[in-house]
C-alpha cells in the first residue's frame, strides 16, 4: 500500500486577532485607583409603609403635620405610577424653616421607612460650593493629562450605583448659579449628563432645604387699613424668588414652611432616638429604662428655643449615652437597668426582679448606684 505523498502546504490555524495597542493618552485612569463599586439594584419601597406613611412618619417626626401629609400624598401617587410626568424624580420638596427645625430629618425618616436604609440619603452642602469648580464636583468629570483622570461626582456616582437614592441639598439659598441650574434640570427633566453619559433621576426623591431669615420667623404686622398683611410663607417665597428665580421654585412639587419645634417636640424626638439605640441592647438581652425626668433635665426649654433639635444628638451622647457606656462596661452582668435624675445627679442602677413590682407601684427601692453630675 503506497503512502500518500506529504503535502508541503501547512495547515492553517486560527489565531486570535491582536487588538491594536492603545496610546497612553486615550486611556482614562480613575482617581480612586481603578476600584469601582459595583452597581446595586433599586429595591421597591415597602408597600405597607407607603400605605401608612403619615402615621409612621409621625412616630419619628413631630410638629410638622402639614409637611408630612403633603409629602406622603405626593410620594404615594408617584410610587403607584399615577403621576403625569413619570420621568421626573419620585418627589421634589423645598423645605424652608429655622435652624434646628428638623428639615433634614424628614429625608432620613423616609429612607428608613420606605427602604429600611438611611445610607440612601446623599447630603450635599450647596453653601460650601462657591465656585464653578466646586460645582463640577457634583458630576463625573475627566481632568486631561497623561493619562486623563476620571473623578466621580458626589451626586451622580451614588445615583448611578443606587438609583433610588434620596438627595438632600442643604442651603439652597446659597447655591451657586451653576448648581441651581443643575438642580433645576434634574428635578424638571429627570436627568443630568456628565463625563460618563446620562444619569437618570426618575427613581430618586429630592429634598432642598433653606433657612428662614431672622425677620421672617413670625407673622408680619398689618400695615394700613385696606391692604392685608402677607403671610410668612408668602414673604419667604418672595425672598427665595429674588434669590433663585420663579422658574426654579416652580419645578418643585411642594414648597413647605417648617415651623420651629416646641420643647416637648424635641424631647419626644430625643426619646425616639434613645429608644432606637436601646433596642440594639435588647438584642443582647440587656434592658434599659430611662425616666422622663432625664429628658426634662437634659433638654431644657431655653436650649430648645435657642438651638432647636440641633443639640439633641450631642447632648444625649455626652450626658446620657457616655455615662451608660461606662456603667455597662463596669457591670457586664447587669441585665435590667434604670436611669433617672435625683438631687442633680444622673443615677444609673440595676432593677432587681424581686423589686420590679414595687418599682411599678412607686415604692422606693435603693440599690448601689453610679452617680454622675447632670451638668
Amino acid at each position: 500500500m503506497k503512502a500518500k505523498p506529504r503535502s508541503n502546504t501547512k495547515k492553517k490555524t486560527k489565531t486570535a486577532k491582536k487588538r491594536p495597542a492603545s496610546s497612553g493618552s486615550s486611556r482614562v485612569r480613575r482617581a480612586d485607583g481603578g476600584q469601582r463599586k459595583g452597581l446595586t439594584s433599586a429595591p421597591e419601597p415597602d408597600p405597607k409603609a407607603l400605605l401608612h406613611l403619615e402615621e409612621l412618619l409621625h412616630q419619628r417626626i413631630h410638629g410638622k403635620d402639614e409637611a408630612i401629609e403633603r409629602i406622603a400624598q405626593a410620594i404615594r401617587v408617584r410610587l403607584t405610577h399615577l403621576d403625569f410626568r413619570p420621568e421626573r424624580p419620585r418627589g421634589s420638596f423645598l423645605l424652608v424653616g429655622p435652624t434646628g427645625a428638623g428639615k433634614n430629618e424628614l429625608a432620613y425618616a423616609l429612607a428608613e421607612l420606605l427602604y429600611h436604609d438611611e445610607t440612601l440619603v446623599i447630603p450635599i452642602d450647596l453653601a460650601a460650593m462657591g465656585s464653578e469648580e466646586d460645582v463640577s464636583r457634583l458630576v463625573d468629570t475627566v481632568v486631561q493629562g497623561p493619562p486623563p483622570v476620571l473623578y466621580e461626582g458626589i451626586m451622580t456616582a451614588p445615583v448611578r450605583r443606587r438609583p433610588n437614592s434620596i438627595l438632600l441639598f442643604r442651603g439652597i439659598e446659597h447655591a451657586h448659579p451653576a448648581a441651581a441650574r443643575l438642580v433645576q434640570q434634574l428635578i424638571g427633566q429627570g436627568w443630568v449628563d456628565d463625563a460618563r453619559g446620562r444619569v437618570l433621576f426618575d427613581k430618586t426623591i429630592v429634598f432642598a432645604t433653606s433657612r428662614i431669615p431672622e425677620d421672617d420667623s413670625g407673622p408680619a404686622a398689618e400695615i394700613g387699613f385696606t391692604r392685608a398683611a402677607k403671610t410668612s410663607a408668602e414673604r419667604i417665597r418672595e425672598k427665595l424668588t429674588r434669590r433663585l428665580g420663579e422658574e426654579f421654585l416652580e419645578e418643585f412639587q411642594e414648597m413647605l414652611v417648617v415651623p420651629p419645634l416646641s420643647p416637648d417636640d424635641v424631647r419626644r424626638i430625643a426619646r425616639y432616638k434613645v429608644e432606637v439605640v436601646l433596642q440594639r441592647l435588647q438584642k443582647k438581652k440587656r434592658g434599659v429604662q430611662v425616666s422622663d425626668t432625664v429628658y426634662q433635665t437634659f433638654i431644657p426649654d431655653e436650649e430648645v428655643r435657642r438651638d432647636g433639635a440641633g443639640m439633641v444628638n450631642r447632648t444625649l451622647e455626652a450626658k446620657l449615652l457616655n455615662p451608660l457606656a461606662r456603667y455597662l462596661l463596669a457591670h457586664p452582668k447587669e441585665r435590667a437597668i434604670r436611669i433617672d435624675v435625683k438631687d442633680g445627679f444622673l443615677v444609673i442602677e440595676p432593677v432587681r426582679a424581686v423589686a420590679s413590682a414595687r418599682l411599678r407601684h412607686g415604692a422606693p427601692v435603693k440599690f448601689p448606684a453610679t452617680k454622675l453630675p447632670t451638668a
